[in-house]
């Protein structure tokens, strides 16, 4: 659910956006025409989330603002989305001999974007970080690296996310089919 609400008046020129997504929004807010600032808040569940959405909404509606049309332009786009993030990552690969250097250049270009981008990026980094904690892949870990405690898997969910979109999605989406094989192999006494 995506709802834009703009305020005028003699002085105000305003613009307040809510992005519903789960269990968590995202509120852009600012001058009509700028990228704005952004503001992320997760929740316990999905209900509770969209229940305070809606009150938000309501408040803002009471203040004053109106929905806007939707052939208006009222905030500038950033340019952080999915395919952009997945880019980044890819290229930041081949920006340095080592991990540290790459992550270098990617908090490097990172910093010269504007605000909302940056959170965007790190928006979309915690959705799929989070749609990594599974039980299927912290198995997947364990036998792997031989043992996996909460931090070294919280290592591990960030490295394959580093691998890039290909391997990450390769992994989640095919990690319940391959599961059952790969405790079969390690019970087997082989």
């Amino acid at each position: 659910m995506e709802t834009t609400l703009i305020y005028k008046d003699g002085s105000s020129n305003k613009f307040w956006n809510i992005n519903v997504a789960g269990k968590s929004y995202t509120i852009t807010y600012g001058k009509i025409g700028t990228v704005g600032a952004v503001k992320v808040k997760s929740f316990h569940s999905e209900e509770a989330c969209q229940q305070e959405a809606e009150k938000m909404i309501k408040s803002k509606m009471r203040k004053g603002y109106i929905p806007a049309n939707a052939v208006d332009q009222v905030m500038k786009d950033g340019s952080m989305s999915d395919p952009v993030f997945w880019e980044l990552i890819q290229t930041a690969k081949h920006k340095g001999e080592d991990a540290e250097e790459q992550i270098e250049w990617l908090v490097n270009h990172l910093a010269k974007k504007p605000v909302k981008d940056i959170v965007m990026f790190d928006y979309i980094f915690n959705q799929n970080y989070q749609k990594s904690y599974t039980s299927d892949l912290w198995a997947a870990a364990y036998i792997i690296m031989g043992g996996a405690s909460d931090d070294s898997f919280d290592y591990f969910r960030a490295w394959l996310l580093f691998q890039g979109k290909e391997a990450y999605e390769t992994v989640i989406n095919n990690l319940k089919k391959s599961y059952p094989i790969l405790k079969k192999k390690r019970m087997s006494p082989n």
